[in-house]
């Protein structure tokens, strides 16, 4: 039990000699600027999104009044 311990102490007083608080501050500094990041292409994804949908929509209609137009004039032949 007492090595058991004492291997364990030895591993905690490593992992705090390699702990570095700047490093952890300059990640997460990083890592917010990469979820903000995140956050602006998700925005511009959903407005081409719904660019894109709206062009689909006016081409079909377009298509749609070009069909109108061609049964109008096959139908006065």
């Amino acid at each position: 039990m007492k090595a058991i311990l004492k291997q364990s102490t030895e591993e905690l007083l490593t992992l705090m000699k390699e702990f570095d608080p700047g490093m952890t501050r300059s990640l997460e500094a990083q890592l917010v600027e990469v979820v903000e990041h995140i956050g602006y292409l998700k925005k511009q994804m959903k407005r081409l999104k719904a660019s894109d949908l709206e062009y689909v929509m006016m081409v079909s209609l377009e298509l749609d009044n070009a069909k109108g137009s061609l049964k109008k004039l096959t139908e006065e032949e």
